[in-house]
């Protein structure tokens, strides 16, 4: 029913002249109130559209002039006593001929008409068939991306594993260097100073014996945070590391702290600490473990030369952070999230 309307719509916006069966625009039609037939003006006796503007409510074609006179005509006939059967046979013949070339002119307007508008479809339609296979061939073209997108982000997943074991194993490969150095806080720093005496010093405070042989190197890092710098010492193998270690963390355990003035009098009450030197990133983890530990209660925060570690109670699993992602997945209340960005 729509495409009947829409062919409907369609033939009536082009009908042609129904004298010259030339197409009409709508703005220059005059048309018939008699048979609805629409006409060029120069088809017409009309001079201009303005004459037909002026009578277009009762304007007829010649067509109907012609049949309305022999209809007047007719009438005159019969009225007439000696009108003979054969004359009004002639008339009404006359205009059933006229009323045939109308309808078959509309017939042929018609026929044009769908001959014209299926010769459209079927262009509208072969071009709908090309833009399907082109929209096809696009649709193959994106499925084709979209599986390269999935490859490569699971090839991009595979390397930033990779990577992180890689940096997990370069992390601890400098761990390991640092193996046989300590870093020692609290000694202030005077003009001139002997690092090496000042650590043989501390030993001998903690009652263990060493020789300037001993001692590879040492140095003192910049001041931070208007404190002196931290002192830097390797020695020649970690059992001396490690007895100075647990020596000063056997003092504290006994409440009997190392301190500054214990090297020096003229020195401030300051203690000492001594812990094992730390890498870069293993520093960042333990301080983010010990933002956490506040956070979520774990007691014990440590680090030594084998990383970093967290246990929440005595007795209980420790846990070691070899990686940020450890502390993200203790996280578990995402009370501390802004670390990680």
């Amino acid at each position: 029913r729509l495409c009947v309307i829409v062919c409907l719509s369609y033939i009536r916006i082009i009908m042609p002249c129904a004298k010259c069966n030339i197409n009409i625009s709508p703005k220059k039609t005059v048309t018939c109130k008699s048979c609805d037939f629409d006409f060029h003006v120069k088809c017409t006796n009309l001079e201009s559209l303005i004459e037909y503007n002026k009578i277009s409510t009762k304007w007829t074609c010649e067509y109907c002039n012609y049949n309305s006179k022999n209809i007047t005509q007719r009438k005159k006939l019969n009225n007439m006593e000696n009108s003979s059967q054969n004359n009004e046979d002639d008339y009404d013949f006359g205009s059933v001929k006229i009323d045939m070339k109308k309808m078959f002119r509309k017939i042929e307007v018609l026929t044009t008409n769908v001959t014209s508008m299926e010769s459209s479809l079927n262009f509208y339609g072969e071009s709908f068939d090309e833009i399907k296979k082109k929209m096809d061939t696009v649709v193959n073209i994106v499925n084709g991306m979209e599986n390269r997108v999935m490859e490569t982000e699971l090839r991009c997943s595979k390397l930033e594993k990779e990577i992180d074991y890689l940096k997990i194993m370069l992390n601890n490969k400098e761990q390991a260097s640092l193996n046989q150095s300590v870093e020692i806080t609290g000694i202030p720093k005077t003009p001139n100073e002997d690092i090496p005496n000042i650590i043989t010093s501390v030993a001998n405070i903690l009652n263990i014996s060493i020789k300037n042989e001993d001692i590879v190197d040492t140095y003192r890092l910049k001041p931070y945070k208007n404190t002196d710098g931290k002192i830097i010492a390797k020695f020649n193998s970690t059992i001396i590391k490690d007895s100075i270690i647990k020596s000063i963390k056997l003092r504290y355990k006994n409440k009997n702290p190392v301190t500054a003035n214990n090297l020096c009098t003229n020195f401030p009450e300051v203690k000492i600490f001594i812990n094992d030197q730390l890498t870069k990133e293993n520093k960042r983890l333990f301080w983010l473990a010990k933002e956490l530990s506040k956070t979520y209660g774990y007691r014990f925060v440590w680090s030594n030369s084998g990383g970093v570690y967290l246990k929440k109670q005595e007795g209980e699993q420790v846990i070691k952070i070899p990686t940020t992602q450890i502390l993200q997945n203790l996280d578990t209340d995402k009370k501390v999230s802004a670390l990680w960005e």
